[in-house]
Formats: structure tokens, C-alpha cells, sequence
């Protein structure tokens, strides 16, 4: 039987994150083409691991007693990590490994030396984002991490192949590693579209971010301002942030509200769970991806996308990455200016004047992309035959 260990540094055990939830999506397509699936997480690993049911048709290695998050303490786990694995796992032509990506690069660098080179096995490696452009520090510690990150790019190499989240991304690995396919965001949306929620002009707009809520990243100085041209003009706005957000970013970001006087507009709601967050976003009018093109934003490609169009909620972004490959301004989604206060905010006021006529035919438009391009079933030939079919 062929198999497939999907491994990373993150849990797969009650986690509901966007990454665990595009590999749960390669697990359906793999068990649709009788691959049986197994996910190991160097974090749920101990001595005492035994395999479990994850969900049907899926086993992980589980040791409810691995709860240390502190890799530094860690080292030493990898290689037994390592080889409980091979020990575990038939040793077959028709066994592989997926790597999903971990900011402690040593772990990926010693998965492909120990299991591809030592082993033998094919091992290939999912690429969403490129490390050494999501450092923020410049001092001598955020020097060392980029010549870090920097190297361990070299041993991409000995992989069998990579599995690349955007077209940038695909051509920046490509200099590294020639094999390679790109695999979109992922949706399993469904044909049926439902607006869930109409606008009253009585009503406060409600517009939405989730993920992690990072100032910079998402461009929220920019977008702030626009919501407060917004009630400068007389709009009653809520901006709903969902997501974690660090002590730094906080401080950014109440230092944004208070130089604006968006006290009463801006609301932190915390973190939501996963499998909770369709509900929370579909209680929104519009939901907002402001990104502008940094390195960072320019070679991944956000999975907020398929989030937002799978609630069948107007979405607002901008042309950062793949974005405008898949949405159309004015048909499939809102297009801005990245750098405009001035135009977020015109779309967005045009959008709340005409929303009950605008807001259904745009989110079918983009139900309709997410159905022809990001639907994980769209790409099962396609990805089984690139780890299989060699």
C-alpha cells in the first residue's frame, strides 16, 4: 500500500491552523487515490508515541506527554524522531515523506539529510513562504537568523521536489530545485453560495481581518486610515481583528487607534479556533486582505483568501502575489491601491452605498473562482502524480 508521512514541527492533535488544515486537504486528496496517510509532529513525538486516528483514513504519532515547545532543548529528539519513524513505516518504494515547513530550519536541514540522503526515502518539501523575508529584527540576532535561513535554502536541493504556494514562490525555489509544482490555496467551498447577512443602512459595516494581526505585514496603518476617512464622511464602521497578536504588535496597533481616535471602532476579538472562524467572518459585511507587496507578501500567498471566499463574504485586497491571477476588481472581489487610504476607503463607501446589490453577485463570482481554481479536488491528478508517479 503506498504511504505518505506528512512531518513537521507543528501539531496535528487539536490544532485547527491554516497549515494543519491545508494538509488535512492533501490527506483527502491522497485517501480519494487509496494512499494511506500518516502525520508525525516532532512535537507530539516521545519515546512512548503510538499511532492514532487523526480523522478516517489518517494515523499520527501521539504522545499526550510531548508538550515542550522550546526547540533548543529539542536537538536531540530530531534524529529519534527520525527513527522512530523509519522504524515504524514499511520500508518500500511506495513509502514518501512531506515535509511541511518549521521556523527552526535545523529540523527541515536534518529531516532531508538523515531520511533522503542516510535512508534512502523520497522526500519532498511544501513551500508557502520564503523564512529569511519574514524576519523583522535588524540587529545582530536577526542578521544571524537571515545567513540562517539563507544557507539551509541549500540543502533544498536534495529534495525530490517542491510543492510551491505561488507562482513567485515557484520561480524563487526553482533556483534551488528544479522539481516542482505549484498547489494553490485550497478551499473545499461548495456550488451552493449563501449571503448569509444583508446591510441595513441603520447598521454598523462590519469589515474583518483575520490571521495573525501584524501592522506591518498587513498594512494596517494605511487601511486605518481609511477607516477613519470612512466615519469622517459619516459611515458607521466596526473593524472586527481576529486573530493572535503579540505584545509588540498590541502596542502598534492601540498606538494606531489612539493617534486616530478609533477607539470605538477598532475591536480585538481575540483568537478563534479554526473550525470556528467561518462563522465569526461570516457575520461581516466585507473582509479585507490590505496587504502591500513586501518581500514576504510578494513570494507567499495568503490562505485568508480561500478563508474569505468560502464565507461568501465580499472580500477588499490588493495586487500583492497571486491575488489578481484569480480575482477580477469589481467582478470576483474589491480591488484598492495598497498605498491609498483615499481609495480604500472610496471602494469601500461605494461598496456600502450599493451593497445589497454589489455584495451577492460578487461573492457567486468568487465562489466561482474558488470552485475552478482552489478546490483541493481540482488538483488531486495533479499532486498525486508529481509524489507517486516519478
Amino acid at each position: 500500500m503506498k504511504t505518505i508521512v506528512i512531518i513537521s514541527t507543528m501539531r496535528f492533535v487539536n490544532n485547527n491552523s491554516a497549515g494543519v488544515n491545508r494538509m488535512q486537504k492533501y490527506a483527502r486528496i491522497f485517501i480519494s487515490k487509496g494512499v494511506r496517510v500518516i502525520f508525525a509532529s516532532l512535537l507530539e513525538f516521545n519515546q512512548d508515541a503510538t499511532l492514532l486516528e487523526l480523522f478516517p483514513g489518517t494515523l499520527t504519532f501521539y504522545s499526550p506527554r510531548s508538550s515542550n515547545t522550546n526547540f533548543k532543548d529539542q536537538k536531540y529528539k530530531i534524529i529519534n524522531f527520525l527513527k522512530t519513524l523509519t522504524k515504524n513505516v514499511n520500508y518500500e518504494k511506495n513509502v514518501l515523506f512531506l515535509v511541511y515547513p518549521s521556523t527552526y530550519n535545523l529540523f527541515d536541514v536534518l529531516v532531508v539529510l538523515y531520511l533522503k540522503i542516510i535512508k534512502g526515502y523520497r522526500v519532498f518539501f511544501e513551500a508557502n513562504e520564503v523564512r529569511k523575508y519574514t524576519i523583522r529584527s535588524k540587529g545582530p540576532y536577526g542578521i544571524l537568523k537571515y545567513i540562517s535561513y539563507s544557507l539551509s535554502e541549500i540543502f533544498l536541493y536534495f529534495y525530490n521536489g517542491i510543492i510551491c504556494i505561488s507562482e513567485s514562490i515557484e520561480k524563487y525555489y526553482s533556483n534551488y530545485n528544479k522539481k516542482n509544482i505549484r498547489i494553490p490555496i485550497l478551499t473545499d467551498s461548495s456550488s451552493e453560495v449563501v449571503l448569509k447577512y444583508f446591510y441595513s443602512q441603520n447598521e454598523a459595516f462590519n469589515i474583518a481581518l483575520a490571521g495573525t494581526i501584524d501592522v506591518e505585514k498587513e498594512n494596517l496603518k494605511v487601511f486605518l486610515l481609511s477607516i477613519r476617512i470612512l466615519s469622517d464622511r459619516g459611515y458607521k464602521i466596526k473593524f472586527n481583528l481576529f486573530g493572535k497578536v503579540s505584545d509588540l504588535e498590541k502596542s502598534k496597533l492601540y498606538h494606531l487607534i489612539k493617534m486616530l481616535n478609533l477607539n470605538s471602532v477598532v475591536v480585538l476579538c481575540g483568537e478563534v479556533p479554526y473550525d470556528k472562524l467561518q462563522d465569526k467572518l461570516q457575520e461581516n459585511n466585507l473582509l479585507v486582505l490590505p496587504r502591500k507587496p513586501t518581500k514576504q507578501n510578494q513570494l507567499g500567498f495568503s490562505t485568508k483568501l480561500s478563508d474569505y471566499i468560502q464565507a461568501c463574504v465580499p472580500v477588499l485586497l490588493t495586487d500583492v502575489s497571486d491575488n489578481l491571477k484569480y480575482i477580477e476588481a469589481s467582478v470576483s472581489g474589491i480591488v484598492a491601491d495598497y498605498n491609498s487610504e483615499f481609495d480604500f476607503a472610496d471602494k469601500i463607501s461605494y461598496l456600502i452605498d450599493n451593497y445589497n446589490s454589489l455584495a451577492p453577485t460578487i461573492t457567486k463570482n468568487a465562489n466561482e473562482v474558488a470552485m475552478s481554481h482552489f478546490h483541493f479536488s481540482n488538483y488531486t491528478s495533479k499532486l498525486y502524480d508529481f509524489l507517486f508517479n516519478e
